[in-house]
């Protein structure tokens, strides 16, 4: 099982942000909302993902960058979880740095990923 977590397996542009943001669905946690939408040309062979950590969350650049990676961690562990052909944004919210853990990160990445069926067993048993 190859657990790297590839550019192509990224969200890059600003335009890819905004279609998912627009005309995706959402679920929330206290420390993230996650925003899913289908990938726009459908033939995705992987999910592809972004990570928006705002200046809300704290003024130090290195405070946001530490969220950024706990979350970008959480979901190297867990994409092989996830079904193929999706574009997900998480965008963390204000939690305190020092309850932010990798453990803790997978545990509601997974839940909002189950509330939004995007798992690959949940994706399984929707289809007919």
């Amino acid at each position: 099982m190859n657990l790297t977590f590839p550019g192509a397996a990224r969200l890059r542009r600003r335009a890819e942000y905004h279609r998912v943001y627009s005309g995706g669905k959402c679920a929330r946690h206290p420390w993230l909302v996650l925003f899913c939408l289908p990938s726009a040309d459908g033939t995705q062979a992987s999910t592809r993902f972004g990570f928006t950590v705002s200046r809300k969350i704290s003024k130090r650049a290195t405070e946001r960058n530490r969220v950024r990676r706990v979350w970008q961690e959480a979901v190297r562990l867990t994409r092989p979880h996830f079904a193929s052909g999706w574009d997900i944004v998480l965008n963390a919210r204000r939690v305190p740095t020092e309850d932010l853990r990798t453990a803790g990160a997978m545990e509601v990445l997974l839940s909002l990923a189950r509330q939004l069926a995007l798992l690959e067993t949940e994706a399984e048993s929707q289809d007919p």
